[in-house]
């Protein structure tokens, strides 16, 4: 019997289901893999094994995908080469993590395409029941017990609270984009958002609140359309709950998420040397053939309380990668979305913001987002 026969579509889904359910448990501190990352590595090579879906290389966004992928391995191959003091192999590990997310890209995009209605609604479900897991640790104060200084900010089984507000926000994008396929569900699609909203809210990450506040304002916007009163009753349900059952700690919440917006001018000041952007002015010749990435001790002593990597995603990729390698990434964006309309790329804003201040490229799941949106623009095509 073929293996196709075998591992169909409908096998490739359910893997991919216990991927997203898996995805906010971070059982590992060292970042990834982790264990839905273990589920998922050996699926993409069986996948791609069977189905070989080298019609893909002939799209745009695919063929700058690797173009970009081929620089990210000639720059970190190189420095991982060159004595420093030793030998630096770590240099090859991003080529790793860019492989898989380019990998899951063109795996979801060919997935995608076979999503029916019925996917589509077990999809959303599937984002309700992460989301309502994330609420359910947060009113229980359930997290993996992390040595931290996060001031009471919630992180759950995330590795600190960014990362649990960076999730979110992406689920609630993700909302945003598939809500049209599921229209005969719109009350569930507001309890997510009402769910995703509190998470984002007591992770209390700065440019997730922003973004999440600019969705709310989105989606009041489109409900003023139909049923509106119904759906605000709706999105009160989760922070109502939320101050029911914590209603101790209510004002040490507030007091804490206020502090967050205190002095945004300093916070931007701060932002400009603390997250890196200074490296590209101190050191602009690496934007010509890429600074690679490892040795971060080149540009920060490790004595300092600095993040060694640059904690914005495109200077990031341009310092890293150079003027080509940056040109190559964001061709293959432009590619993916350049059919998309106005009006839905909207809908990234947030993630674009949030991406301003950190170094988000590297969580997966953005990477199936863009998968998605690749899908639907060339589906309406």
């Amino acid at each position: 019997m073929k293996l196709n026969l075998i591992f169909n579509n409908s096998f490739f889904k359910v893997v991919f289901v216990i991927y997203l359910l898996l995805k906010p448990f971070l059982f590992f501190d060292n970042g990834s893999p982790q264990i839905s990352d273990y589920v998922l590595i050996p699926t993409l090579l069986l996948y791609f094994g069977i189905f070989r879906p080298t019609d893909l290389l002939k799209e745009k966004p695919v063929q700058f995908l690797v173009a970009f992928l081929t620089i990210v391995f000639v720059v970190n191959v190189g420095y991982a080469i060159l004595p420093f003091e030793t030998y630096q192999w770590k240099f090859l590990m991003p080529f790793f993590y860019y492989g898989y997310n380019a990998l899951l890209f063109i795996f979801c995009s060919c997935l995608f395409k076979t999503f029916t209605k019925k996917d589509f609604t077990v999809f959303l479900f599937v984002i309700f029941i992460s989301l309502g897991i994330q609420f359910l640790l947060i009113l229980l104060d359930i997290d993996k017990g992390v040595v931290n200084n996060f001031k009471g900010r919630d992180y759950n089984y995330f590795n600190n609270p960014n990362q649990l507000a960076y999730y979110s926000l992406l689920l609630l994008t993700f909302l945003f984009f598939v809500r049209k396929q599921v229209l005969q569900l719109p009350y569930l699609v507001t309890l997510c958002v009402s769910l995703a909203l509190v998470s984002i809210v007591c992770a209390t990450s700065f440019p997730a609140l922003l973004g999440g506040l600019f969705l709310l304002v989105l989606y009041i916007l489109i409900l003023l359309k139909k049923d509106l009163y119904k759906h605000l009753l709706v999105l009160l349900i989760a922070p109502l709950l939320l101050v029911v059952i914590k209603h101790d700690t209510i004002a040490t919440e507030y007091n804490r998420i206020a502090n967050r917006f205190d002095n945004p001018t300093q916070r931007v000041e701060n932002s400009y040397a603390d997250r890196g952007y200074d490296r590209v002015f101190v050191y602009p010749h690496y934007l010509l053939y890429g600074a690679g990435e490892g040795m971060y001790e080149r540009f920060v002593p490790k004595s300092e309380k600095r993040p060694q990597e640059i904690h914005n995603t495109i200077i990031n990729i341009f310092f890293n990668y150079g003027v080509l390698g940056g040109i190559m990434f964001v061709l293959f964006l432009y590619h993916s979305f350049k059919l998309t309309m106005i009006s839905q790329l909207v809908y990234l804003f947030p993630i674009i913001v949030y991406n301003l201040l950190h170094n988000g490229i590297r969580y997966s799941l953005i990477w199936v987002i863009i998968a998605y949106i690749h899908y639907a623009s060339q589906a309406h095509k």
